[in-house]
């Protein structure tokens, strides 16, 4: 393994056409250590990481190693100096074996380069994968292992090119508590073994876990870099977004209007049994449980994404019978999905398009697009959300995580919702992000807009919901209102250590 033991950067710069992304950072990680890198959505921690890895070149500034300046004009300089970046979203081939993910572009061979060492490569596979603590049966596609399995194989695969810095991205996003856990016993591992590792997340109680240091950016610009010990998470999170945050689910309680939508003894088999409650103009209604227990499976019912065996729902008064969720649109049902890359967003298409997507049966005459109208819906999210881009014309995929999500959250604004279906809208994005999308919850709320959310962090649900919903394999078996929220109790509910209440409307 290369016995490396600095990466510095310094004074870093980067810009693209309109946007200046860094600005004369410097910053060194150094083996043994781990490194949190933290900002917010948009600050320039992916364009820096780019750079680092090869994807970018930079406008000024050097890059050291050991004291010596390199020149890393792409990927593959970066993997011959011992660099190598795990990201979000894996770079594994799904229908390729873990021997052949581990070697693909270093393969063992003999006779002269014509024949694979399959024997060899399997033996050196297993050795890489038993560091970091995987037994898995080598020759299986690599589609058929969980999430956490993947991420041990991405950094074996990082240790199988003697790398000496990884580079983590949100490495946790997709884990378990448990196997954020073995994740976390295996950097510690890498960093006795003398390994640097710059740690990417938005999840700042990690970054205090296992970062020896953090260093800030916002804007472009290296905010500074501190000890993680001396340095708390608030104290992080004001320097991210410029500002203290402390009030950032003070949520403005209104009473609440007439009924919107009443859902009566709401089934589906295998999904979710006898759901029952109303909702009311301007209340946040959280639906909350564990992965699977129904929560999720409801929502995608009222938006028409499935059918549902039993029960019944009417919108404001009247029976909803819904054949799909066109329908539920021309019912004024929007629905902000979980996944914004995959299921909110189309990322080859530019801003103005994202936005009106929702609206295109309206915009579409004899069908032609009106696209004057087009650009004035676009242009007034735009400026209503604060949508950061360079123009309405700027590809969706070019923006930043929180940016993307304002605007699936926009295109579901194209036109005033009646209900709005939130699955878990500030996922993936930083606190300044978040703060944003609360603003936006809390306005909506104020205009009559009836909403239901759900959240995987339980401090969202206690600062945005004026009623909880807690479901437990497919049951609500609880309701919780503000302001007698308990965290605890909430928990202990959705976990099925607490006595359970029936909630209202739930058939006995």
């Amino acid at each position: 393994m290369a016995s490396h033991q600095e990466l510095q950067v310094r004074d870093i710069a980067k810009s693209f056409p309109g946007v200046r992304a860094l600005e004369g950072v410097s910053i060194a990680f150094k083996s043994g250590r781990v490194h949190g890198l933290v900002g917010e959505n948009g600050a320039g921690k992916s364009t820096l990481v780019k750079i680092i890895a090869g994807v970018y070149r930079r406008d000024g500034g050097t890059v050291l190693i050991d004291g010596q300046e390199v020149e890393i004009h792409d990927p593959r300089a970066a993997n011959e100096a011992g660099i190598s970046v795990i990201h979000q979203e894996f770079s594994l081939f799904p229908e390729l074996n873990v021997v052949q993910n581990l070697f693909i572009g270093i393969e063992d061979t003999q006779l002269g380069g014509t024949v694979l060492n399959k024997r060899a490569m399997e033996r050196r596979a297993r050795e890489v994968l038993g560091r970091v603590g995987l037994s898995v049966a080598v020759n299986l596609p690599v589609k058929y292992f969980s999430v956490a399995e993947l991420q041990l194989i991405e950094i074996a695969k990082c240790l199988m090119r003697d790398a000496w810095l990884i580079i983590m991205d949100e490495p946790t996003s997709a884990l378990s508590e448990s196997e954020k856990n073995t994740l976390f016993r295996i950097i510690r591992t890498m960093k006795e073994e003398g390994l640097a590792i710059l740690y990417i997340s938005h999840h700042l109680e990690e970054i205090t876990e296992i970062a020896d240091e953090v260093s800030i950016l916002r804007d472009g610009r290296l905010v500074g870099t501190y000890e993680v010990g001396e340095v708390s998470q608030q104290s992080i999170t004001n320097l991210m977004v410029g500002k203290d945050i402390e009030l950032v689910f003070n949520r403005t309680r209104r009473p609440l209007g007439k009924t919107v939508l009443e859902v009566r003894d709401l089934s589906r088999e295998g999904r979710f049994q006898g759901v029952g409650f109303a909702l009311h103009e301007g209340e946040v209604l959280g639906l909350c449980g564990l992965l699977g227990f129904g929560h999720a499976a409801v929502c995608e019912a009222l938006f028409g994404l499935e059918p549902y065996d039993a029960g019944s729902v009417a919108l404001d008064g009247k029976p909803l019978e819904l054949s799909g969720p066109l329908e539920a649109m021309k019912q004024g049902i929007m629905y902000v999905p979980e996944d914004r890359k995959r299921e909110g967003l189309i990322p080859v298409m530019d801003t103005e398009e994202n936005l009106t997507l929702m609206s295109l049966h309206w915009l579409s005459r004899l069908g032609w697009i009106d696209v004057g109208e087009q650009s004035e819906i676009a242009g007034s999210l735009i400026d209503r959300l604060s949508i950061k881009v360079s123009s309405p014309r700027q590809t969706v995929d070019n923006l930043s995580g929180g940016n993307q999500q304002k605007v699936v959250i926009g295109k579901c604004l194209s036109r005033p919702p009646r209900l709005l279906i939130l699955n878990d809208p500030t996922r993936g994005i930083d606190v300044g992000a978040k703060e944003e999308i609360y603003r936006i919850i809390d306005r909506l709320a104020g205009q009559g807009v009836a909403i239901i959310m759900i959240s995987s962090e339980l401090p969202e649900y206690i600062g945005l919901c004026d009623r909880l919903l807690v479901f437990r394999r497919g049951r609500v078996i609880r309701e919780f209102a503000h302001p007698e929220f308990d965290q605890k109790q909430i928990l202990a509910s959705m976990l099925g250590t607490a006595e359970a209440t029936p909630a209202e409307g739930e058939s006995q």
